[in-house]
């Protein structure tokens, strides 16, 4: 379509999906994180709304790919990771993070994820626990607390040049991590 025009409903999702994040593979099929799934779009629009499913419990919420097209999930339910093959295989514990406690240590939280070719590893930006997570792509193993202090909790992460950038969702503050 021309620059500028908008397609509203260009793929839909039943209302109760809730739909946090939204990824584009190099073929052009989009990714939604969205419930309990991943649901997967063409670029001809066709949808499969149970293309990967993730566990009654999971509420993915970031997703990102590694460098042989695997896609992640962070799953903010259960703290955990997925990892879903290019063909929608799901390891849907890939890697397992804080784990809650009660009420007074729910864990985690993983929100934001992001993946680094250089070491091979995939980031986590753990909101509730107010962490970062490092995790080898190679044998899933985790540096729980791989950077601590941030103070209003970690959200969003996003790598560039050698820098992994972390927004500190109340902290207000943007931090910057050297890889």
């Amino acid at each position: 379509t021309p620059a500028g025009t908008v397609t509203l409903a260009w793929a839909t999702l039943p209302e109760s999906s809730r739909p946090t994040d939204i990824i584009v593979d190099m073929n052009g099929n989009v990714y939604v994180s969205n419930s309990i799934r991943v649901s997967k779009i063409t670029p001809a629009g066709v949808l499969t709304l149970n293309w990967a499913q993730l566990g009654a419990f999971s509420v993915p919420q970031s997703l990102v790919f590694d460098s042989n097209g695997n896609l992640y999930t962070t799953n903010r339910g259960n703290n955990t990771v997925s990892k879903i093959t290019p063909d929608g295989v799901v390891t849907q514990a890939w890697a397992t993070l804080q784990q809650s406690n009660g009420f007074f240590d729910p864990g985690a939280g993983p929100d934001g994820i992001a993946y680094d070719p250089v070491s091979n590893s995939i980031f986590t930006a753990n909101q509730l626990s107010k962490t970062v997570s490092k995790i080898s792509v190679a044998d899933s193993s985790i540096i729980q607390n791989w950077v601590t202090g941030l103070s209003g909790g970690p959200v969003s992460t996003v790598i560039s040049q050698g820098y992994l950038y972390v927004t500190d969702y109340s902290g207000g503050k943007i931090a910057r991590i050297g890889l």
